[in-house]
């Protein structure tokens, strides 16, 4: 079982923190992730984002370049939502959230260490990483941030 954890890419300062738009910046980052990902033949079922407008776009461009047709909100994934319970909703199969710091990192060490005091992984914006299930422990399969991908 794997499961993708994006951080949302770069948005504006200025508004209400829930209704913060990506930056041209942030939108040139993430489509580039995507289309590196896209590159690799990942595909994916469903990709499920929060409900803040930043991480919506995020979602929207991952799945138009991946064509992915299933692009929701749900609740749970807020910067400072209890991982734990958002663990406990995880669905099989391959599936994309896409949500914020700290909660990302905090779902990561969760996962990996079985507590979330801890930073394992600094996440980045528009940053993809995988984690990979095996019988009953979770790693870290591979992680892509915009830095790492090239201009095509």
């Amino acid at each position: 079982m794997r499961i993708y954890l994006v951080q949302h890419g770069k948005a504006g300062d200025r508004g209400e923190d829930g209704k913060r738009h990506l930056t041209e910046e942030g939108k040139v980052e993430t489509s580039r992730v995507a289309s590196h990902m896209k590159k690799t033949g990942l595909e994916l079922e469903k990709i499920i984002h929060s409900g803040k407008v930043r991480a919506r776009e995020t979602a929207e461009i991952f799945g138009g370049e991946l064509s992915v047709k299933k692009v929701d909100s749900t609740e749970g994934m807020n910067p400072l939502d209890d991982p734990k319970e958002f663990i406990q909703g995880i669905k099989k199969g391959n599936i994309m959230y896409v949500g914020h710091l700290p909660h990302i990192e905090k779902i990561i060490s969760h996962l990996i260490t079985g507590s979330s005091s801890e930073t394992l992984v600094e996440v980045r914006y528009s940053g993809v990483i995988c984690l990979e299930k095996t019988h009953d422990d979770w790693k870290v399969a591979w992680y892509i941030t915009p830095e790492l991908t090239v201009d095509d």
